[in-house]
């Protein structure tokens, strides 16, 4: 079926209301339903009238197909304990007949000619034979219910045989020799279950079942919903078969009128109208007369605007009488009725036409209640609600409905030891949408001291007791249209400056054990986010269901896979705070540390990044100490321990020296060996070094009083530098002399290639260096030129603007548009 739009509604109603208005008396005035002038119930009861008048007005269509009361009765009998099923059969042959052959003689035309004993003429014919071929064209259909799966038992309501003779030009068959249409099918027990013994439409909707939410949303409704829309599907199959495939084989297809096989002009009663209220108050109740075979009675309700019984049947014997006057045209128009298109045909095709007005219709007459509620609390509300809403009024809601002990509160806790100032919060907070405000979540809530004490493991063989306050919360997660209205859901844990915490998240697995998943330390003004995703476990009902058709091995398994899911279902948030455990770890007092926050820092910096062993910083002298020497003790440590890890760093810093000189050596031996030269910079840069490294051992930063003598470093490097200086310049001279120097033809080519090789590279570096300034230059040519073409142009538009507002000036000094020259 086509959706649903209030425009075609709209047009369909003003339709049937003129239809309407011919039945009626004047007293009465059909009105399409408006927000006010009726209750509640009146749309229930407008439903159920429009249901029963959809189910009367399809038993009237099979009634003109052949249904009467007594098979009626007995498709009532049949649906009580099997399924009935409407179904078309058509099967289609073409045999051939016969051959015959006939001739055309063209136009006669005359020749003359011209001879010496005078004119002659004559006259020629063209003759062409033809061969016909005539076949014998057949179609046989049935509609007819059965019960169940049995065929031989069913009840026939048209039944015809037609044939028609086709003509081709070639020895081919038109159409196949046989021809089995696939049956058409369409399932009608649940219309005759809704007609009564009475032979009237029974159809009601139970507004007491929890599962009825309004007029339109409720089982019943929804599977009248599902019966017309396979109903309409079935009738479409049916109509194209006739309109799009039967049709069309016949030879002369335009002898024929097929715009009379259109029941657009056909009053449809299945229309959701009201009569007008104060009238149909005092007009009293009308003796129910029923002129067709399924009728409508029901009890009318004093001053309700709902259409009494005795009007829809007059609106269904209009419909009857609509479609019997059509048939009447239908038959002058197709009376050959041996013929593949003849009356019945037709009518068969106009019938399957109004089945699917019938079927839409319907459709569009609930929704149009659904939406005419919809309309009518959004005007009472004064907009359209979104899942937003919903949870801000189920928030209002909630602080009215519970009393101040069961109130819900925002899960934010400030993370504090006893009267200490707060360190930091730990929440869940959710986005309603993307853009708005991030606010913490609202839960039942209930806790306090622990008595108890719970435990996590750190390891396999360490665990860990803890009591603090304990607090269970319980969220109520609300959705409004299909939705949550929260796009995302996170645990937000914040530290101030110069406070720690630890939070571990996790789940309770049973009474006294707490298993962490994740764990954090939030320090020094960080804000860490965990988004949690949420996922729903099944109810026990559903998961019964869906493990009530497996096999007991498989059973077994999802109940002790749901048992495990079960059992680690309760979320857990555990918040450590650092200083009071850190007291007990150093056997200080508590509220040592509330002030010392340097050394708290040092601690922990020295625990977390260096993982030092407690015992070497914490205090393990007499307890009756003053408070302050204790502190000082413990200061005293943390700094030998300081002072230990860097040295521990100075020693590493000089073992990573110590490897990179004697790379930088062993690669100057390296190039050596092959005959290359050293560069400069970097021998320079091994002697400083080494002189670093002499300097360090001789008692520099860090050392045993020594200290790094720069100015010899320098000496040193510049030493460096002059012998590799000379060294190049004896290698030039060998160059130009190489016999006075011993060497060998061999070795002076060798040398001489790789100067001709570092010649050639360091030309085509000057090249590149050379081609990068010119492409600089240019560059800055280019946007120099741009700056010089955009203030031209700057220039242009306002010497324009100028000289326009000083010809607006000179018309207005001259008398404006009208004014003399």
């Amino acid at each position: 079926m086509l959706p649903y739009t209030e425009l075609r509604f709209r047009q369909q109603v003003e339709r049937a209301i003129r239809s309407i208005k011919t039945v009626l008396e004047n007293n009465k005035t059909p009105e399409c339903p408006t927000g006010g002038g009726h209750t509640y119930d009146d749309k229930y009861a407008l439903v159920e009238l429009v249901t029963n008048t959809a189910v009367a007005s399809q038993v009237t269509c099979l009634e003109l197909l052949g249904l009467d009361e007594a098979k009626l009765k007995k498709l009532k009998q049949f649906a009580q304990d099997r399924s009935v099923t409407l179904r078309l059969k058509v099967e289609e042959k073409c045999t051939f007949v016969r051959q015959t052959e006939r001739q055309k003689e063209s136009s006669a035309y005359v020749t003359e000619k011209k001879g010496v004993a005078g004119k002659s003429t004559t006259t020629e014919k063209v003759i062409t034979k033809f061969t016909d071929y005539f076949w014998k064209f057949e179609v046989e259909y049935e509609l007819f219910a059965f019960r169940g799966n049995d065929i031989d038992d069913k009840i026939l309501l048209i039944k015809r045989c037609g044939q028609h003779e086709l003509k081709t030009s070639a020895n081919v068959s038109p159409h196949p020799k046989n021809t089995v249409i696939p049956s058409m099918d369409v399932n009608i027990t649940w219309l005759l279950n809704k007609v009564g013994d009475k032979c009237q439409a029974t159809f009601s909707i139970d507004r007491f079942d929890k599962a009825c939410h309004t007029p339109r949303r409720n089982p019943e409704v929804e599977e009248a919903i599902t019966y017309f829309s396979d109903f309409y599907t079935w009738a479409q199959s049916v109509s194209n078969y006739f309109k799009a495939q039967l049709f069309p084989k016949h030879s002369k297809p335009d002898s024929f009128d097929f715009n009379l096989i259109n029941s657009n002009d056909v009053l449809v009663p299945c229309v959701p109208l009201f009569v007008n209220a104060n009238r149909a108050r005092s007009q009293g109740l009308e003796k129910e007369k029923k002129n067709t075979l399924v009728g409508i009675n029901s009890d009318a309700i004093p001053g309700s605007p709902v259409f009494h019984a005795s009007d829809l049947n007059k609106m269904l014997a209009e419909q009857s009488r609509g479609l019997r006057e059509l048939f009447q045209r239908m038959e002058v128009n197709f009376s050959n009725s041996e013929d593949i298109i003849a009356a019945t045909d037709a009518k068969v095709a106009v019938i399957a036409d109004y089945f699917k007005l019938i079927s839409q219709h319907y459709y569009n007459s609930v929704e149009f209640v659904e939406d005419l509620i919809r309309k009518q609390l959004i005007s009472a509300i004064g907009r359209e609600l979104s899942p937003v809403d919903f949870n801000t009024y189920m928030a209002f809601h909630n602080k009215r409905l519970f009393k101040k002990d069961f109130r819900q509160y925002p899960f934010s806790y400030p993370v504090r030891f006893e009267d200490n100032a707060v360190e930091g919060t730990v929440s869940i907070e959710a986005q309603q949408t993307v853009g708005s405000d991030v606010l913490p979540i609202f839960t039942h809530v209930r806790g306090g001291k622990a008595t108890v004490p719970m435990k996590f493991a750190l390891d396999a063989s360490s665990y860990v007791s803890f009591y603090g306050e304990r607090y269970v919360h319980g969220w109520v997660s609300n959705q409004f249209a299909g939705k949550s209205g929260i796009s995302s859901l996170n645990l937000v844990s914040r530290a101030r400056q110069f406070c720690s915490y630890i939070v571990m998240v996790g789940r309770i697995v049973s009474a006294d054990v707490f298993q962490p998943t994740f764990s954090m330390l939030v320090r020094n003004k960080d804000e860490i986010k965990i988004p949690l995703e949420l996922e729903t476990i099944p109810t026990p009902k559903e998961f019964a269901d869906a493990i009530a058709s497996l096999s007991p091995e498989q059973q077994r398994f999802a109940k002790a896979f749901r048992a495990m899911k079960l059992s680690s279902t309760l979320f857990g948030v555990a918040v450590i705070q650092i200083k009071p455990q850190l007291e007990k770890l150093l056997n200080l007092p508590y509220g040592s540390l509330a002030k010392e926050i340097s050394l708290t820092q040092r601690l922990l910096d020295l625990f977390i990044t260096y993982q030092i062993p407690s015992d070497l910083v914490s205090y393990d002298g007499p307890r009756n100490l003053k408070l302050s020497l204790k502190i000082k003790i413990i200061e005293t440590n943390v700094s030998k321990i300081e002072e230990m890890v860097a040295t521990t760093k100075q020693e590493q810093l000089l073992q990573h020296q110590n490897e990179r000189l004697f790379q930088k050596k062993e690669k100057i031996i390296e190039c050596g060996r092959k005959g290359g030269f050293f560069p400069v910079e970097e021998a320079g840069e091994v002697e400083h070094d080494r002189a670093w490294h002499e300097g360090r051992e001789g008692g520099g930063e860090g050392g045993e009083g020594g200290s790094i003598d720069f100015e010899e470093c320098e000496k040193s490097v510049k030493e460096v530098k002059e012998v590799e200086e000379v060294k190049v310049k004896r290698a030039k001279r060998k160059e130009k002399r190489p016999e006075a120097e011993g060497k060998n033809l061999a070795s002076c080519e060798k040398e001489q290639v790789y100067k001709k090789k570092s010649t050639v590279a360091k030309k085509k570096m000057d090249v590149r260096a050379m081609k990068e300034r010119e492409e600089k230059k240019r560059n800055i040519e280019k946007e120099k030129e741009r700056e010089r073409r955009e203030r031209r142009e700057r220039r242009e538009r306002r010497e324009r603007r100028e000289r326009r507002e000083r010809g607006h000036r000179l018309f207005d000094k001259h008398g404006g548009r009208h004014g003399g020259r």
